[in-house]
């Protein structure tokens, strides 16, 4: 939901303000929901937050250099939602720039749907359109991951445990 990607929104505009050589390509003020950056050609991409919606129409709007699905590995697939993964992935294809990339991002879930599907079937083997990428908890923010709240999480949340701390699917 757009309360979620609000945060995630948040975080990378954090990161661009705060740091000197990323600040030098804002091409323009950042609004609540709109980063403006100067790509290397002189072009400005807009990155913008949205909810997912049913068959991808909240995408569909602009040409897209990118797309990042936040908690991908929480996201319905077909079967299971009117709002699901493998639409908004369909209704896109036909609108991502040449050389763009699809970014399907979250700690791991529950053991089905498109994303571990994905990781099943491409981890250990990527081709010319999938790579697929395992991080720890502690490798991604080590400041918040700190050995004791690693030791409380496995012996108090072992779901989490897996999940947040080691990165496998529950």
């Amino acid at each position: 939901d757009k309360r979620g990607a609000r945060q995630a929104y948040k975080h990378l505009l954090g990161t661009i303000q705060s740091q000197p050589h990323l600040r030098q390509h804002l091409a323009g003020e950042p609004t609540a929901e709109m980063i403006p950056i100067r790509h290397q050609s002189g072009r400005v991409v807009e990155v913008t937050i949205t909810a997912m919606s049913s068959q991808g129409g909240s995408l569909v709007g602009n040409w897209l250099a990118s797309l990042v699905v936040d908690e991908a590995p929480r996201v319905a697939g077909q079967a299971d939602g009117v709002r699901n993964l493998e639409d908004q992935l369909h209704a896109i294809q036909g609108r991502m720039r040449p050389g763009a990339q699809i970014l399907l991002v979250g700690s791991p879930n529950i053991p089905f749907g498109p994303v571990f599907d994905l990781d099943q079937k491409h981890f250990g083997k990527p081709d010319e359109n999938v790579v697929v990428v395992h991080a720890t908890g502690p490798l991604l923010h080590p400041q918040w991951w700190t050995p004791a709240r690693i030791e409380w999480t496995r012996i108090h949340a072992p779901r989490t445990y897996m999940t947040d701390v080691l990165g496998k699917f529950a």
